[in-house]
């Protein structure tokens, strides 16, 4: 399967996947920043901050090792073999609008990850993933 954008995924904070995001986000605009401010290009530097800020989306790509989630340099492979279900369900936040529908990626022993993405994309991964859920058990 090719690589899906995604709007958003949710996951908890004890994940590489997280932490590695923030260090990228947070390392490269204070190098950056503070080398563009060094040179005094304060015009820059703020062009850097802004980049740096951007909501780069997140890419997921289903394959045979697993689930692979992907940001900038910062990847994640989630094995079939963690996985213990994936369904789609609609959002249960109280204020969310529009409400939307979530793609669950159940993990054995871990928290969930949550993945927003349009309706049709969120289809064909759960049923790619629960497809290569059957095969593996």
């Amino acid at each position: 399967m090719t690589e899906q954008r995604v709007r958003s995924v949710r996951m908890s904070w004890r994940e590489p996947f997280m932490w590695q995001r923030l260090a990228l986000m947070v390392g490269s605009s204070t190098l950056l920043g503070g080398a563009c401010l060094a040179l005094h290009w304060g015009f820059v530097a703020v062009l850097v901050l802004a980049l740096c800020a951007w909501p780069w989306p997140v890419r997921i790509r289903v394959d045979s090792v697993g689930v692979t989630l992907r940001w900038l340099a910062v990847r994640q492979t989630v094995a079939f073999a963690q996985l213990s279900a994936a369904r789609v369900v609609p959002d249960e936040r109280r204020w969310s609008w529009p409400r939307a529908s979530w793609l669950k990626l159940e993990r054995r022993g871990k928290p969930l990850i949550w993945v927003l993405a349009p309706e049709p994309v969120l289809a064909r991964l759960a049923r790619e993933i629960a497809g290569r859920l059957v095969s593996v058990e």
